[in-house]
């Protein structure tokens, strides 16, 4: 079972939606912590990290360094949408991930019809923080159409391999067309915006359907990693509107990988929505088809489109899930609901959630929005204690337009005790 000990906010300033980039350890021994933290400036589009380093297990941080932050570029500015961070003790390596997005403003949002490539940067920990390393990659993997970052728990595997899931648009061209779902009249709207809707710039591609695969990195014997993109997880098209998403890997006892993947029910919500599970018996370069993630007793829980991450303790060694499900009467529709967030124990043959183990972490409180947001996170665990340490922004908490702004937010600490 699992116990919250506490929430605390961490960190506010009206008006404006701080969040959690990465807080890893970058030290073999010694707590040192190194944690970086950045701006929502409008919907997906992230500005101003900076970082700061804590010499005594996050008690106290030292002061801050600019780290990350958008670039001028023809067309508009490069953003650095996500961050993720993986740290190799023995080899005093942090690896960080974050995509170079263009974007035509910092104002406008998320722009579908412009594509991304992955940066790559590997050094020792101060270099990388600093913007010194010496090893910077950066590549769109011969997709045109860009690849993501999104919502990723690198790891390594017990091949020594480092491994991150990743994400780009689908080709269009690959759908058979009896294989496209009708929909109702109340969903046109939105599929004409968003579920079917081709790039300007590239026809022959959705601009929000995806397709994940695994970033896998190899160490040669040079020291240097080489990287390789494994073949997407396949997914059905009429299982999930805007495909499959945001996946998280886990590798477990038997050797075999599992991941975790966001579907979506948007375009069509009398249908289910699901967290959505696939597997992989040759180290993540195919996977299974996918099927909804099932409970131990049989059951399936509904979840909306949402991230969400698997780890393992390194307190007691099990495999947890956390992320966001729909048990308290309302039913996904797309996106929403994002509240509660849940942390459970995983069963790990066959694969499924502990159903007995489903804890809230956090929900929309009363007086509160209901459409609160508690599923953009962050997280480590405590070395001392063996506590999971989650960070997350709740974006709607003050509510939305008229009454207030969704981007008016608080980023909060959370403290989760593992048994």
């Amino acid at each position: 079972m699992q116990m919250i000990l506490k929430r605390k906010v961490f960190s506010h300033q009206p008006g404006r939606a701080p969040l959690c980039g990465f807080i890893i350890y970058i030290d073999a021994i010694k707590r040192v912590l190194l944690r970086r933290i950045g701006w929502e400036v409008s919907n997906d589009i992230h500005d101003n990290f900076s970082d700061a380093v804590s010499h005594d297990n996050g008690k106290t941080w030292g002061e801050s360094r600019s780290a990350l932050s958008s670039v001028p570029a023809p067309g508009g500015v490069i953003v650095h949408t996500e961050n993720a961070a993986l740290y190799l003790a023995d080899r005093n390596l942090l690896i960080h991930w974050t995509n170079d997005k263009l974007e035509s403003s910092l104002e406008g949002g998320y722009d579908p019809d412009a594509s991304a490539r992955i940066r790559i940067t590997t050094g020792d920990p101060n270099s990388v923080s600093k913007g010194m390393a010496p090893d910077v990659f950066i590549s769109d993997f011969g997709l045109k159409q860009g690849i993501y970052v999104s919502f990723a728990t690198p790891f390594l595997d017990s091949h020594g391999r480092v491994l991150a899931p990743v994400q780009w648009q689908k080709k269009a061209h690959l759908v058979p067309a009896n294989l496209k779902p009708t929909v109702t009249p109340a969903a046109a709207e939105r599929i004409g915006a968003r579920d079917y809707a081709a790039r300007k710039d590239m026809p022959e591609v959705f601009s929000d359907v995806w397709e994940v695969g695994l970033l896998i990195g190899e160490f040669q014997k040079t020291g240097n990693l080489n990287w390789r993109v494994g073949k997407a997880v396949p997914c059905k098209f009429d299982k999930s509107s805007r495909g499959m998403c945001e996946g998280t890997v886990a590798e477990l006892s038997d050797g075999r990988f599992c991941m975790i993947l966001r579907g979506s029910n948007e375009a069509w919500p009398e249908k289910p929505g699901y967290k959505w599970l696939s597997f992989s018996e040759d180290g993540g370069t195919t996977w299974s088809e996918v099927v909804p993630l099932p409970c131990d007793d049989g059951s399936v829980i509904e979840s909306s489109a949402t991230g969400s991450a698997l780890f393992r303790s390194i307190k007691n060694n099990q495999l947890y899930w956390i992320g966001n499900l729909c048990l308290e009467g309302r039913r996904p529709n797309g996106n929403m609901p994002r509240s509660p967030l849940y942390i459970a124990e995983m069963q790990e043959s066959p694969v499924a959630i502990k159903r007995k183990t489903i804890t809230v972490i956090d929900r929309a409180q009363p007086g509160e929005h209901p459409d609160t947001q508690h599923s953009n996170f962050k997280f480590y665990q405590d070395r001392e204690t063996g506590d999971v340490v989650l960070y997350l922004t709740r974006y709607g908490e003050r509510g939305y337009p008229p009454a207030a702004e969704w981007i008016d937010a608080d980023l909060y600490q959370y403290r989760v005790s593992l048994d």
